[in-house]
């Protein structure tokens, strides 16, 4: 039966005058029906008829990092996490923006009393530049050493990160070390490590002075 269908294709292709040919025939643009000239092709659509977009959505790892807060009178780590990595100037903004609802529920506390403590941040590594607010010497004395700790020990956790200059008004100034060592120079973790442990009662160190810079140079 395939056979004499496909038979009688053949002679209705022929009684229609469609035929080999062996040459091939070039048709006049007036000759090609209207839609079948246009040489554009569109391409596929980048979505779905779902409306999906590839990696539309798609986020970065979160990556860990430290801030220090004040727990029993010592310094701890809170290990938060965030998608991209942090800048020197983003870590200390979410540090002076204190603990949260769950680790003040926790026990901890921040020495640092407000966002505007902190001006600006400047990095330049190994140092990152840590510009202080005047109202920094309101804070009470037995919390100057730990506000201090916190900002260092936080910038010094960050890869790349090995000293911090703290200044006022863009001038440097003299603040204390953990040891009660008072410097105008750039500090580093080691010179806050000692607040990450209880001190001990036998021992006790000079009593550390904040010092403002004059605004006149």
């Amino acid at each position: 039966m395939r056979v004499i269908a496909a038979l009688g294709l053949v002679v209705v292709l022929s009684a229609c005058g469609v035929g080999a040919q062996s040459d091939a025939h070039v048709f006049a643009p007036t000759e090609v029906p209207f839609g079948l000239s246009a040489t554009t092709t569109t391409a596929p659509p980048s979505t779905s008829s779902s409306g999906f977009t590839p990696f539309a959505g798609t986020e970065s790892t979160p990556v860990a990092y430290d801030l220090y807060f004040i727990r029993s009178g010592i310094l701890v780590a809170v290990t938060r996490r965030a998608p991209p990595v942090l800048s020197a100037a983003d870590l200390v903004m979410v540090l002076v923006a204190g603990p949260s609802p769950v680790e003040v529920a926790a026990g901890q506390r921040s020495a640092l009393p407000a966002p505007d403590i902190v001006t600006h941040t400047k990095e330049n590594l190994p140092t990152v530049t840590v510009d202080l607010a005047r109202t920094f010497s309101d804070i009470p004395r037995s919390d100057r050493i730990l506000a201090l700790g916190q900002i260092t020990l936080t910038l010094t956790a960050r890869p790349g990160v090995t000293l911090v200059q703290y200044t006022v008004a863009d001038a440097p100034i003299e603040v204390p070390k953990a040891s009660g060592v008072v410097t105008r120079d750039p500090v580093s973790r080691a010179d806050y490590s000692a607040l990450l442990q209880a001190p001990s009662s036998s021992t006790t160190g000079p009593t550390a002075q904040f010092t403002v810079p004059s605004t006149t140079r």
